[in-house]
């Protein structure tokens, strides 16, 4: 059973993504650049002068970099994972405990919401339940960083009828808080990654 968004390439056994992965209370830091027609118009201006002279095709590539460069902004996003987990153990505990989907589409983000997630979220309960009983305890275990608003967060899921390995992708930053864009679940663990870090103390979903 799969609900995808029509951005959204399936990856694995069950629901959604924006999408990428996330250690405990340290703060890391993602850059990236935003800069696109900046150079092409530039360098597209100067290039169409080459025919007059070699030097002022030279002066104006330079000046091309110089504008490019300038126009250029960086966006420093601030990632805290326990800062993440906590807020995602809002929305698991209302989805897997108190089975509430409507209620627990509070913690997700607006595009998230309007994919008809609340059916999905449904459907995918009904299914665990089937298969694997009643949800015992659901533990954060690890996380995995991605360039930009994203991360990545694993936790392991304890069922009267054996385990589920979960995985919950959210948006945001430390200081304005992160809200839940996809969700998965699987018979196996995650392949494990470089990148991908155990969190240093046990936090579970309570």
């Amino acid at each position: 059973m799969e609900l995808l968004p029509p951005h959204v390439h399936k990856r694995d056994s069950t629901l959604w993504d924006t999408d990428r992965f996330g250690q405990s209370c340290l703060r890391e830091t993602c850059l990236f650049t935003h800069c696109r027609q900046s150079c092409t118009t530039f360098g597209s201006l100067f290039l169409s002068e080459s025919r007059k002279s070699w030097r002022p095709l030279r002066v104006g590539i330079f000046a091309a970099i110089l504008v490019c460069f300038s126009a250029c902004h960086f966006q420093a996003i601030k990632h805290d994972p326990i800062k993440a987990v906590l807020d995602t153990n809002q929305f698991l505990k209302v989805l897997y405990f108190d089975e509430n989907p409507y209620e627990a589409l509070k913690f997700c983000n607006e595009e998230f919401r309007t994919s008809g997630a609340t059916d999905g979220l449904t459907k995918m309960l009904s299914q665990i339940k089937r298969e694997q009983g009643s949800l015992r305890r659901l533990v954060a275990d690890s996380y995995l960083m991605v360039q930009g608003p994203a991360m990545e967060l694993f936790y392991v899921g304890t069922y009267d009828n054996g385990v589920l390995y979960h995985r919950v992708v959210v948006v945001g930053e430390a200081s304005a808080g992160y809200r839940v864009s996809g969700v998965w679940f699987q018979h196996e663990p995650y392949p494990q990654s470089n990148l991908r870090r155990k969190f240093e103390i046990e936090i579970p979903v309570q």
